[in-house]
Formats: C-alpha cells, structure tokens, sequence
C-alpha cells in the first residue's frame, strides 16, 4: 500500500468530521505515521488553502510541535529501567555446594536446597526468566563478585557488601547451634566454647566464627567430620564435646539417627539477605522489586524448614 499525502492541517471547523493529519510517505505504511481512522476508510482529501486552491504545509512551529511530541514519546521509552531491552534476560541464582539449610541429600548425594523454591516463587512472580547453579564458595563468591546476571541469598560480610547490593532486610533467619550431652555445662554464648574438643562439619566456612575458632587464645580441639551423621556419631561416641551445626541439617540427622540424650543452645542467628551484584543493571530496583515480593508471600510456607 502506497501513501503519497503532505501532512495535512485543515482549517475548518474543529467539530467538523473532516479534519485529517497525514503524512508523507514513499514506501510501505509505517506502523508509526499518524494517519486518522477516516483516512483509511475513506477517500483521501487533502485540506486546501482557500485563497490560492493549494494544499497546505505545516509551519515552522508546527513542526517543532510535533518532532518535541515524538521525542517525548522516545525518550520515555528509552529511560523506563524495566523496558524488554532492558530487564535482564535471565537471573542466574549461585549457592554453595554445602548448603546451611539443607534437606535430606538427592540422590546425585549433594544437598537439598529448600531456598530453591523461594528463588523459583520470587523469579515466577516477577516475571523474569531464572537458572541455578551450585558451587564451591570460592567460585560462587567469584561470580558474584565479578559478573553480573548472578544472584544469591547470603549472610552479610564484607566482602558481599563490597561487590554488591543486598536488600534492605532479611528474608531468610537460620540459627547457628551448638550440641552438647545432657549433663554437659551449658552453652550460652560463643565464649563458652573456649577450651573445649569441638567437632565441625567439613564445607562449611563458619563465617565471622572462624576467626574464634583459629585464634589460640581461645585453646580450642577442632575436629571435622565429613558428614552430618558422622558429627553427631563422634559426639556419641564422646570423642569431643560439642558439635557446631545449623539448624536445617542438624534436624534433618538426628530425625534419621535420633539421640535423646543431646541438647542444643543457640550460638548465633544468621540473617540472610538478596544478593545481587552492584553492576548489574538497575539493581537496587531490581533487589527492592524481589524484596517487596517477598515481603508479601508466605516464605515459612514455602521453604518449609524442618522443625525439632
């Protein structure tokens, strides 16, 4: 279809229902030319300039008019942070290959990962394609660091808050536990552990612990067990005091290998946070859209930690 029409302004009564705007084209209809409803349903008229029988032109100020109305328009567009160009085409969720929540191991033997399905409710709600991948600390922290598309949900330390931007509140509390015999003094804070044969599980970094643990101050035994099961056998069978394990795992063991004769104190709760790094793009928008979302969703439910 051809259209060979000058913009047209007519000077008729604005009421009347020939009043058309058009414009010139040599080629194929293009989606975005201002052509009336009328002009494709009825013949073409061009408006003309009574006194000299000639079509009309626009004016100098009419045509700035509607040139600063098209790059309105443009700019709008091209500004909006959450246009298709612009959002990310997928998120890429990074998590470390010894999970502190874990559920009972799959069977390619790793971890099970309940905050999967938090990541997986967050991303559906909103609308943004996602991927998981877990990963040894180093590399998980590497990514994180380094690349933009890969998110996480983590503790807060220095070197996450230096790469990236986290949301403003937690989404996620574990509790840090410390297991003992009955009949063993109690545990009631970090100093407590000073002097004691203590039994941690391997992959775990322990966070802001760690540096407790290595001090020689403290005169501490660290035993590492490979497994959670084979902590809690270890600590059966008296060979240390106290076992270091979260929450999630710790529950999970002593659910299949129960031993009434344990108590716990709580050494620590760990809040954790959304983590995405600092270059990706919009990412303060993008961490406070999934942080609102969260907000208003059920998370217990959906995570469904297990419970002594």
């Amino acid at each position: 279809m051809q259209l060979n029409y000058p913009l047209a302004y007519s000077l008729k009564d604005p009421s009347k229902a020939d009043i058309e705007i058009r414009v010139r084209h040599s080629t194929a209809v293009n989606p975005y030319s201002l052509i009336t409803r009328r002009s494709l349903t009825k013949p073409h008229r061009t408006s003309l300039n009574m006194r000299t029988n000639t079509p009309l032109t626009p004016t100098n100020s009419q045509r700035h008019l509607y040139f600063g109305f098209f790059l309105t328009i443009a700019l709008t567009i091209v500004s909006s942070p959450f246009t298709a160009a612009s959002s990310p085409e997928k998120i890429n969720y990074v998590y470390p290959d010894k999970v502190i929540f874990s559920e009972t191991p799959g069977p390619d033997g790793k971890d099970g990962n309940p905050v999967l399905r938090l990541v997986s409710a967050l991303f559906t709600e909103a609308d943004i394609a996602w991927d998981s991948k877990q990963l040894p600390i180093p590399r998980m922290l590497h990514k994180l660091s380094n690349e933009t598309g890969n998110f996480s949900i983590l503790v807060k330390s220095p070197t996450i808050e230096q790469c990236c931007i986290t949301s403003a509140n937690p989404v996620i509390n574990v509790e840090l536990r410390a297991y003992h015999q009955n009949g063993r003094p109690k545990i009631k804070n970090i100093e407590d552990l000073a002097g004691k044969k203590i039994i941690t599980i391997k992959g775990y970094s322990y966070g802001q612990l760690q540096s407790f643990f290595i001090d020689k101050k403290n005169n501490l035994s660290i035993y590492a067990a490979s497994t959670h099961k084979s902590a809690f056998a270890m600590l059966a069978a008296g060979r240390a005091d106290i076992v270091i394990d979260y929450e999630g795992p710790s529950i999970n063991t002593l659910k299949m290998h129960p031993n009434s004769d344990l108590s716990y104190a709580v050494l620590k709760n760990l809040n954790l946070y959304l983590v995405i790094n600092k270059k990706e793009p919009h990412a303060k928008m993008l961490i406070d859209q999934l942080a609102t979302i969260a907000k208003n969703m059920d998370t217990d439910s959906i995570l469904n930690f297990p419970k002594d």
